[in-house]
């Protein structure tokens, strides 16, 4: 369901220095979503899942309100919340 459309643009997602985990292998319904210049895998998301499933190899939170990579993030995660509770009052 989320998200319907890439909510990253790998070519301007900057990595946070000094990280050192990474994906080694992605499951079977893992969507990889962008990568590092490096090609190290950044944001993912599950296939087919029945809610918001987008996870990132960053810290979206900082500079959110002017970053273009960011927004659409916090952006898509919260019409999911909504989106969510409107279904359970129906």
């Amino acid at each position: 369901m989320y998200p319907e459309t890439k909510t990253t643009r790998p070519e301007i997602a900057l990595p946070v220095p000094n990280i050192t985990v990474g994906i080694e292998r992605v499951g079977e319904r893992i969507v990889i979503d962008g990568y590092a210049p490096d090609g190290t895998p950044e944001a993912i998301y599950v296939k087919d899942a029945p809610g918001f499933t987008l996870s990132v190899q960053w810290h979206p939170e900082w500079n959110a309100d002017q970053d273009p990579v960011s927004r659409p993030l916090f952006q898509a995660f919260g019409q999911a919340a909504y989106d969510y509770a409107m279904a359970r009052s129906a």
